[in-house]
């Protein structure tokens, strides 16, 4: 196994963004994993399954619960599991 930082490219802080967002969605729609997810540097889509349409208010309450996690700037790492 191999661990250590995850580098800051725009990319890979969208790929933790995705995480993140879907801990949220976990946590306070019951959501579990997304349904479909496209990631890119600039742009990224998720798709979850929520018990009732998100209005703006709902919408507004997942990306301020988003960024309260991203301005923690916890550290950021992964671990490459051999088979």
């Amino acid at each position: 196994m191999r661990s250590g930082s995850v580098p800051r490219d725009p990319l890979t802080a969208m790929h933790t963004a995705e995480h993140i967002l879907s801990a949220v969605m976990q946590r306070d729609y019951g959501s579990g994993r997304s349904l479909e997810t496209h990631l890119g540097a600039k742009k990224s889509k998720c798709d979850y399954r929520v018990p009732r349409p998100l209005d703006e208010a709902a919408v507004r309450a997942i990306e301020d619960a988003v960024n309260v996690e991203i301005v923690k700037d916890l550290p950021v790492t992964s671990r490459e599991v051999s088979r």
